[in-house]
């Protein structure tokens, strides 16, 4: 599971039945006590998985930027 400003984002890919993809993100937040969890998905369909999974997770870095600097 990639790492990005100390927390875990997870891609869910699913392929479409005209066999494009598209990619949810889960941005996973793991504290001594709380697991916090954040989902969207990437917009667009994609030729490939791996491009879905790309797009995804620029995504979720970009969630995780918006939020400002974590304490």
């Amino acid at each position: 599971m990639p790492h990005y400003k100390g927390l875990h984002l997870e891609t869910i890919a699913n392929q479409l039945e005209d066999g494009r993809w598209t990619c949810q993100y889960v941005i996973i937040d793991y504290t001594e006590t709380v697991v916090d969890g954040n989902r969207g998905h990437a917009d667009g369909s994609y030729a490939t998985r791996e491009e879905a999974e790309a797009s995804a997770l620029r995504e979720g870095r970009r969630v995780i930027d918006s939020r400002g600097p974590m304490s």
